[in-house]
């Protein structure tokens, strides 16, 4: 079906509200990480939790939502799911345990799914080939801003009017969400398949048959779960063992997001000119060369300066710029490069990919938690094996294309 103009805008527009709206909250949890552990008197390890099952939660919520948005429209889920992650705000607001606290938070996961992963099948619906390439770049840089911005403002507010207000907050700006989609968001997908329930995993296992899709998918999962376990990290970092005030955390953020959003809008300039795979390899080469950096400096430091110690937060970030240009490379490219390759399972191939996302996140920052000694060392050797990987996965991809292609 073809879309007029107008109605591209308004679901482009409102599905970007909704994905920005899910963000603010993302950041928001790792910028209060320092205040929420001190009120509740928990571990760090604890606290990085916190951001796990919100995590793990997402993905279990990913699997159903993207099949659901097949059978029964997008809209209908889209609303559902904005309606939970509004109880899941306001019950983290209000938190008085832990335990009280990472229940919110799950059920709050749990709606957050919704976003990313029928609003990738909403733009699958409205836009084709080179115009959803550009769509989802364009969405990545502008939910891009909000990491830049959300973790200054959260963590200022945080120390103003406290964790449970900051959570009330993104209570609020869910609602507001959810109304602009009641009144203008249309249904896009009409062509829906009454695909039985006991058929989810078959259809879900189908995509792993699918070279193309898995060589994207890997790269675009594994580049996440950096991300976020940078999140959980870094704050705890920064504040708790380089003395960065945590109202102040935030400033050291803008700089580096708003190289992403950079990165972002111009690797939608350069898929015109270059292949997506070339695009892809460029941003990870940077976020290897990047932590190589970090680690070569950290260690040899001192060597020089003998009273230096490790790197400051703000030589840090400055290394780090090259890791967000790679990200801004990478995830609105290799997000449309997978939906693409699973032609007519926008949907279920979103849902994967976010489900795969969420599980390696939870998993990544569980594990680097057991490795955590306060300094950048152990995040940084995580991101350039990564990033090494992930530049083999391409590698094998594109050989393995170039033969389909002979034998064909």
């Amino acid at each position: 079906m073809v879309f007029s103009l107008k109605t591209q805008k308004i679901v482009t527009l409102l599905i970007t509200l909704s994905i920005v709206t899910i963000e603010i909250a993302a950041s928001f949890n790792s910028a209060l990480l320092p205040n929420l552990r001190a009120d509740l008197v928990i571990s760090e390890q604890l606290a990085q939790w916190t951001i796990s099952a919100t995590l793990m939660a997402l993905a279990f919520s990913g699997l159903i939502y993207g099949v659901l948005s097949e059978r029964y429209g997008r809209r209908p889920v889209i609303l559902f799911g904005m309606l939970l992650f509004c109880f899941g705000a306001l019950g983290s607001a209000v938190a008085s345990t832990i335990e009280w606290l990472l229940t919110a938070r799950v059920l709050q996961g749990f709606g957050a799914g919704v976003g990313w992963i029928v609003g990738n099948a909403c733009l699958k619906d409205l836009f084709d080939g080179d115009d959803y390439t550009k769509a989802m770049n364009q969405v990545h840089a502008v939910a891009g801003i909000v990491p830049a911005l959300a973790p200054s403002l959260g963590a200022y507010l945080a120390d103003i009017i406290g964790w449970r207000l900051c959570f009330f907050l993104t209570f609020l700006l869910g609602v507001i969400a959810l109304i602009a989609k009641i009144k203008k968001l249309p249904e896009t997908h009409f062509d829906q398949k009454q695909i039985p329930l006991k058929f989810l995993i078959p259809t879900y296992l189908g995509l792993f048959k699918n070279t193309k899709y898995l060589v994207f998918t890997s790269i675009k999962v594994m580049c996440v779960m950096l991300l976020f376990v940078e999140s959980a990290n870094v704050p705890l970092i920064f504040v708790e063992h380089l003395g960065i005030p945590a109202k102040y955390y935030g400033f050291y953020i803008i700089p580096v997001f708003t190289v992403y959003v950079l990165g972002s809008y111009f690797s939608s300039k350069l898929c015109q000119l270059f292949s997506i795979e070339k695009v892809l390899g460029a941003g990870l080469l940077s976020m290897a060369l990047s932590n190589i950096l970090i680690l070569v400096f950290d260690g040899a430091l001192p060597l020089f300066f003998p009273n230096s110690g490790t790197l400051t937060a703000l030589q840090i970030q400055g290394l780090k710029l090259l890791t967000y240009l790679g990200w801004g490379f990478v995830f609105g490219n290799a997000t449309a490069g997978l939906i693409s390759s699973a032609p007519g399972q926008a949907g279920a191939a979103s849902a994967m990919m976010i489900a795969l996302e969420m599980v390696f996140s939870s998993l990544g920052i569980y594990g680097l938690g057991f490795f955590f000694n306060g300094s950048i060392i152990p995040l940084s050797i995580l991101m350039l094996g990564v990033s090494f990987f992930c530049i083999g996965i391409l590698i094998i991809g594109k050989n393995y294309y170039k033969l389909r292609s002979r034998q064909n």
